[in-house]
């Protein structure tokens, strides 16, 4: 699954416990993953002085009477928190098509929660999280803010065959 489980958490959300089944029902040896999703702990006060460089910069944006910014504000909550902020840095860069993606949820699922729904017969195989690179340089060239919490993961979860997970001694 690449770049999927957003898209069904914002435009499928009745059918959200349909679609888990379904991937988990496959019996797949492997299950990959590839989406944005941060940690739990990205819920927190955004970094006062990130979040006053992106307000600087946007104040004097106007589209339709209204800034981005405040339509986004109105729909995401505050950049002051954390997980706000890093939402609105994935979604800024779209002009053509703000109107949609603003709304779409990009983050509906944390790293773990979304490890608390594997089923017990997959085993974590791969875990990945990071940012990725032509976001990050982005944001530092519209911002100057190095971005602090991985906005991406990459899972990879293996089958074991009697059903049960093993356990791993280091």
């Amino acid at each position: 699954m690449s770049s999927m489980i957003h898209e069904v958490y914002s435009y499928g959300p009745e059918n959200i416990d349909t679609f888990w089944e379904f991937i988990w029902g496959l019996k797949a040896d492997y299950v990959a993953v590839r989406d944005m999703m941060v940690s739990e702990t990205s819920s927190r006060a955004a970094p006062p002085l990130s979040a006053a460089r992106i307000r600087q910069k946007f104040a004097q944006e106007v589209d339709n009477g209204d800034t981005k910014l405040r339509q986004w504000e109105g729909q995401w909550g505050s950049l002051s928190e954390n997980w706000s902020m890093i939402h609105f840095l994935l979604t800024y860069t779209w002009q053509t098509n703000w109107e949609r993606e603003f709304r779409e949820n990009y983050l509906p699922i944390s790293v773990e929660r979304f490890l608390g729904i594997v089923p017990v017969a997959y085993q974590p195989h791969y875990i990945n999280q990071y940012v990725l690179p032509f976001i990050a340089e982005q944001v530092w060239k519209d911002f100057y803010i190095q971005m602090q919490d991985p906005t991406h993961a990459q899972l990879i979860f293996r089958r074991n065959k009697n059903g049960c997970r093993q356990i791993i001694t280091h």
